[in-house]
């Protein structure tokens, strides 16, 4: 299956409220493109995703656990988020 490369996340539209981040849409939108695009594919390479969840962003990883809940597969581990940078 051919994977597409993603926009970078940075604009900005006017609201009612002013200038209103378009992050929590593409966050969305990211969401929904995972599901169909985790749900297209063989659980083999579902597999192959789950060995290195801390290399996916946070919807990756949540939309792949959903998938992988519903396929009955075992849970993804838990990642452990980087330490803060020292000062």
């Amino acid at each position: 299956m051919k994977r597409t490369q993603q926009e970078p996340i940075v604009e900005t539209e006017s609201s009612s409220c002013g200038m209103m981040p378009k992050i929590m849409a593409n966050r969305e939108n990211e969401r929904h493109r995972l599901a169909a695009l985790y749900a297209a594919i063989e659980q083999a390479e579902l597999q192959e995703i789950a060995v290195r969840p801390e290399s996916l962003t946070d919807v990756a990883r949540d939309v792949l656990r959903s998938e992988m809940s519903k396929r009955g597969m075992p849970p993804l581990p838990e990642t452990s988020k980087p330490d803060a940078p020292k000062r």
